[in-house]
């Protein structure tokens, strides 16, 4: 046998262990740097717009926050019971995994019909299905951070997410702002900072472009999260990893551009509001925000952009890249941004639901994340 590998000599492996080395959970190869930020009480809107939803900002953890968007229930209202009794005839988007490939086809189904199938074991369903449009949007109104000032004009979509059983998501990042309340069961979310876009959103740690790969849909990792070899995606050896650990009533604020990764666990069901990110929140903003109530409308009731705005950074002057440039030249992140002539497309599109029969429909794989309408009683 020669000196290099192959399978005769001293130096071989004849067994082939090294190629079928045991698999492990993505966040296994990394450095865990322990939970992020948690806080018993509310922040203000400028301590959301400095510390948490800025360029820059952090991720963190609103104990009990889940309250304050509820507009006549409690937490623990919101049992199967509950939505099968108040709205049987909303249509919410179903798909078929527990481990996300972002390639599983979605169909669309009334609320009642999804009820009594998606805790069925060897069949599970989960929804991630968008309510601003919807009577259950209705329940909800913003948390009394986002309810003044520029934050009422930055509104993205709004979600409704539902599923039992351990399902994971895949690791990707978002090109909004995002705040998650969980209304049920538990939730572990792993993240990446940002400024580790360039390792990332690279091909060796498995991006994956949807719209140039044909494979899923938006921007993500493409590797099953739980399932890895290490040998094959050493990229992640040295990346820090935080975590984040949710429960019934709780709220998690997640900057853009930071990458996550999530498991659920039980029966959970969760609200998720995204918006566009606030340029240039200072202190007249504050003061107005502190000298008004909170808008308390129903959530089917306020304006949500989608993602129809794509030029909508560049209406503000690209003002993220100016931001960074002006308060954070040495951020990795300006790289990026001065390639970025507009924000990338979000997984989010208004339709019109009214007027549907109650069959099943096949969405071939694409999820439409916002405007979702009920079907008429």
């Amino acid at each position: 046998g020669g000196s290099g590998g192959g399978s005769g000599g001293g130096g071989g492996d004849p067994t082939g262990q090294q190629h079928r080395a045991a698999k492990v959970p993505l966040r296994s190869l990394g450095l865990p740097m322990g939970h992020v930020e948690v806080r018993d009480t509310l922040p203000t809107p400028a301590e959301v717009a400095n510390f948490y939803l800025n360029p820059v900002g952090t991720p963190v953890l609103l104990k009990g926050a889940a309250t304050h968007i509820l507009q006549r229930t409690q937490v623990e209202d919101w049992t199967d019971e509950f939505l099968t009794k108040n709205y049987p005839n909303v249509k919410v988007e179903a798909e078929a995994e527990r481990i996300e490939t972002r390639e599983a086809q979605a169909r669309q189904m009334k609320l009642k019909k999804f009820l009594k199938r998606y805790r069925i074991k060897d069949k599970p369903l989960y929804s991630v299905t968008p309510i601003s449009g919807s009577k259950l949007g209705g329940e909800f109104k913003l948390p009394p951070f986002f309810g003044c000032g520029k934050w009422l004009e930055r509104l993205q979509s709004v979600i409704l997410w539902l599923g039992d059983y351990e399902t994971k998501s895949v690791l990707h990042n978002d090109d909004v702002d995002g705040m998650m309340c969980l209304l049920s069961g538990k939730k572990r979310w792993y993240y990446i900072d940002k400024r580790h876009y360039n390792k990332v959103q690279s091909k060796a740690c498995g991006w994956n472009v949807a719209d140039e790969s044909g494979r899923g849909y938006g921007e993500f990792v493409r590797m099953k999260v739980d399932n890895v070899r290490p040998s094959l995606h050493a990229c992640y050896n040295s990346t820090e990893w935080y975590h984040a650990d949710m429960e019934a009533g709780d709220c998690l604020l997640t900057p853009t551009g930071w990458f996550h990764q999530v498991n659920s666990e039980g029966r959970a069901l969760g609200l998720l509001m995204w918006l566009y990110p606030v340029p240039d929140f200072n202190h007249t903003s504050a003061e107005a925000c502190a000298s008004q109530a909170p808008d308390t409308t129903p959530l089917n009731q306020l304006s949500w952009l989608g993602d129809d705005e794509v030029s909508f950074l560049d209406r503000d002057e690209q003002w993220m890249a100016r931001w960074f440039r002006e308060n954070a030249p040495d951020h990795p992140y300006n790289d990026l941004l001065q390639d970025k002539q507009a924000p990338p497309s979000n997984d989010a599109h208004d339709r019109d639901d009214e007027g549907e029969d109650d069959t099943d429909e096949d969405r071939g794989g694409v999820r439409t994340d916002a405007g979702a309408a009920d079907e008429e009683d």
